[in-house]
């Protein structure tokens, strides 16, 4: 067997051989391409800034009706006027009320700069996942209020779900719209 000499292939685009980049034959194909890497989410920013606000805003806008069964009517409070309130009894049932309007609140917070972060060109998906996190806790504290509205609040969960009383309709409304956006935001 000879030796034998290996010529270099020769392509529309030059010359590829030992030492020289390979180019395809296609002219179309010569441009370089874009890398498609991390890019800012700006449906799961949507999302998450709703939820966020939401659960921020059952804090500060009145909504929760407390003494509603009572005989005389009863009140419609902020989710920080009931927090207090509900500070002077020592029962377990209003130290876990209490967890749920905290948890909704700070989660809301949360959700809010978890949103933020989605409009950065980085993988969400560990956010998202922090996300998802938070608005399965504000989920268990929409249906922790719904169960114990009777007990906690005075008030029927029919009260709760007066159309007049948006506590626990924003409350739900972070939850729902948190998890939507955290499943976008691992998605995507």
């Amino acid at each position: 067997m000879g030796s034998r000499k290996v010529e270099p292939m020769t392509f529309a685009g030059g010359q590829a051989g030992p030492g020289t980049f390979n180019r395809w034959p296609v002219t179309s194909d010569q441009v370089p391409r874009r890398y498609d890497g991390p890019h800012a989410d700006p449906v799961a920013f949507l999302l998450l800034l709703i939820a966020g606000t939401c659960g921020v805003a059952q804090y500060l806008i009145s909504g929760f009706p407390v003494g509603q069964s009572q005989a005389l009517g009863g009140t419609v409070v902020t989710g920080k006027q009931l927090l207090s309130d509900l500070s002077a009894h020592d029962t377990s049932t209003a130290s876990v009320t209490r967890i749920a309007i905290l948890v909704t609140t700070v989660g809301g917070g949360a959700l809010l700069l978890l949103a933020i972060t989605t409009l950065l060109p980085i993988n969400h998906s560990p956010l998202g996942a922090v996300a998802l996190v938070i608005s399965l806790a504000v989920v268990a504290a929409s249906i922790w209020f719904l169960a114990q509205a009777a007990r906690v609040l005075g008030s029927p969960a029919s009260a709760l779900l007066s159309t007049d009383h948006l506590g626990w309709y924003l409350t739900a409304a972070a939850a729902l719209v948190g998890v939507v956006g955290s499943l976008k935001s691992l998605g995507g």
